[in-house]
C-alpha cells in the first residue's frame, strides 16, 4: 500500500523509476507509472540498472502480522529484512556506485510497550522480538561494509501504524466494524501511533528532497491515541456501534506471541520530522478517518483503480467518449450488451441502457453522465440496476508523456448487512475481477493503435 502510493507521487514530481519485485507483472499493475523493472532477488544482470540510481526507498520485509508466530516465521520476519538490505548493498559495491540517498524502513515496534511515556527518536530500544527485530534491522543499514557508503545520505524512518485505503490496518478491521462486530482489544489502553499514508509518502519525500535531514525519523502523526478512543473514532466516522471487544486472553490463545502487535502499544512523536520542517496533512484522527471513509460512512464501499498508459490524454479520453468501447472491454461472462444510447455522442445527461448477466441472472442497466469534462474525465451513475448505489468517476491525468487512467467507483449493495455478508463473498471479487480484465483489455486496445 505505501509503495504503490510512493510511486505514484515520485513520478507526479517527474522521478525517473526503477522498481524491484519478483513478478514484474505484478509490479507493473501495483505501480502503474512508466518505470523500468529489477528482478527480486538482485542478480549481478541488472548491476548495470542500478548504476544509473541516486536515491534508494526499501520497503523490503515479511509482514510480521500475517501469520503465527512460529520460529520459523520469527525467521523469515528477521532474514527478509536483513537480507534485502545486505544484497542492496553487495549489488552497488559490485557496480562501485553508490547512490545519493537511502531512506530504509523500520517500525515503531523498536521502542517495545512502554505504557503512556512519550517517545522521540532518542529513546532507547524497549523489549521483546519486534523490538529486537527492529534493533537488528537497523544496525545491518546503518553499519560502515564498504568503504564508499560514507558518502551515502542515510536515514530511517521507523513507521507506525499506516492507514489507507487500499490495504494495512483499516482495510482488515472495516468488514468487522461495518457488520457492528468491531470493538476494543484488550483493555483498549494500549496506544496507537498511526500516520495516514498520504503523510508517509510526503515524509519520505521530504527526507529526500531537504538535503541536510538524516538518521532517524519517527514515521506516525503527532496525536497518537488509545486503541479505545481508535474504536471510538472509528465506530462514529462509520455510523455503527462497536459493541464486540476483543478479549486479551482470547486474542493470546489465537494469536500465540503475535498478539502484542494489538495488545502493545508505544505513545511515539515524529519530533525529528517536524524540526525538520514537515507539516502533516492529517494531525488528528478523526480528520484522517473522514478523508479514508467517506463512503464506509454511508454504508458503502470504494474501488480505486490505476493505469497508466503510452497514449496522450486527448486519444485515452476520445476512446472513453464512445459508448460501444464498453462492451469492448467488459469480460464476456457478463454477457454486455448496450441496448440505447440517448444521445448520438455522450455529453452530460446522456442516458445509457445496457443488458447484462449477473451469475446467470439477466439484469437492465441504465447509467446517466452526470458530469463530462474533456479530456479530464467523467462521472456515471446508476439509475435502474444490482446496486443501491454506483457512482463511477473516470479521471485521466497527463504523466510522463502518457496518461495515468484512475477509476473510483463507490457503490453501495442493497439488503444493508446481509447484502454487506453477500459483498464480502461474492460482490467485492466480482467487481475486482472485472475491472482486472478492464485494465488487461484497455492495455492492449490502446497499445495496439497506431
Amino acid at each position: 500500500m505505501v509503495g504503490q502510493e510512493l510511486v505514484l507521487e515520485l513520478a507526479r514530481r517527474g522521478h525517473q523509476l526503477w522498481l524491484c519485485g519478483r513478478s514484474e507483472k505484478k509490479v507493473s499493475m501495483a505501480c502503474p507509472v512508466p518505470h523500468t523493472y529489477v528482478p527480486w532477488p538482485l542478480e549481478s544482470s541488472s548491476d548495470g540498472e542500478l548504476a544509473k540510481i541516486d536515491g534508494v526507498i526499501n520497503l523490503v520485509g515479511e509482514n510480521v502480522a500475517g501469520r503465527r508466530w512460529t520460529n520459523g516465521v520469527k525467521e523469515k520476519i528477521l532474514s527478509s529484512r536483513l537480507d534485502a538490505i545486505t544484497d542492496l548493498k553487495a549489488a552497488f559495491a559490485r557496480g562501485q556506485h553508490w547512490p545519493q540517498v537511502w531512506i530504509n524502513a523500520s517500525a515503531v515496534g523498536y521502542y517495545g510497550s512502554r505504557g503512556e511515556e512519550a517517545l522521540t527518536e532518542g529513546n532507547e530500544k524497549g523489549n521483546g522480538f519486534l523490538a529486537d527485530t527492529c534493533v537488528e534491522w537497523e544496525r545491518v543499514f546503518e553499519k560502515e561494509d564498504f568503504p564508499e557508503e560514507r558518502d551515502v545520505r542515510k536515514a530511517i524512518v521507523r513507521i507506525g501504524v499506516v492507514l489507507g485505503r487500499d490495504g494495512g490496518a483499516l482495510n482488515k478491521m472495516l468488514p468487522l466494524f461495518q457488520n457492528g462486530l468491531g470493538g476494543r482489544i484488550g483493555d483498549g489502553r494500549q496506544v496507537m501511533s498511526w500516520i495516514h499514508v498520504e503523510d508517509l509518502v510526503c515524509a519520505m519525500l521530504h527526507i529526500i528532497e531537504k538535503e541536510d535531514l538524516e538518521g532517524i525519523f519517527n514515521g506516525v502523526a503527532p496525536n497518537p491515541v488509545s486503541n479505545r478512543e481508535f474504536t471510538s473514532l472509528l465506530s462514529k466516522c462509520l455510523g455503527v456501534p462497536a459493541l464486540f471487544p476483543a478479549p486479551k486472553v482470547a486474542l493470546q490463545l489465537v494469536l500465540g506471541e503475535m498478539a502484542v502487535v494489538v495488545l502493545q502499544g508505544q505513545r511515539v512523536l515524529p519530533q525529528k520530522l517536524q524540526e525538520g520542517g514537515y507539516h502533516f496533512s492529517y494531525s488528528h484522527l478523526e480528520e484522517a478517518l473522514e478523508s479514508l471513509l467517506e463512503e464506509e460512512r454511508e454504508g458503502g464501499h470504494t474501488l480505486l483503480v490505476r493505469q497508466w498508459t503510452a497514449r496522450p490524454i486527448e486519444e485515452v479520453y476520445d476512446f472513453f467518449s464512445r459508448a460501444e468501447n464498453l462492451e469492448r472491454i467488459t469480460p464476456e461472462f457478463l454477457q454486455f450488451k448496450i441496448k440505447n444510447v440517448s444521445t448520438p455522442s455522450l455529453e452530460q445527461g446522456s442516458l445509457i441502457d445496457y443488458r447484462l448477466k449477473l451469475h446467470g441472472i439477466p439484469v437492465n442497466w441504465r447509467t446517466r453522465i452526470d458530469e463530462w469534462s474533456p479530456p479530464d474525465g467523467f462521472v456515471d451513475t446508476q439509475l435502474k440496476g444490482p446496486y443501491k448505489k454506483w457512482h463511477h468517476t473516470h479521471r485521466f491525468e497527463p504523466l510522463a508523456g502518457g496518461t495515468l487512467i484512475t477509476d473510483h467507483v463507490r457503490y453501495k449493495v442493497p439488503l444493508g448487512p446481509i447484502g454487506r455478508m453477500i459483498r464480502e463473498a461474492w460482490i467485492k471479487k466480482d467487481v475486482e475481477k472485472i475491472f482486472a480484465y478492464r485494465l488487461e483489455r484497455l492495455e492492449k486496445i490502446l497499445s495496439s493503435q497506431p
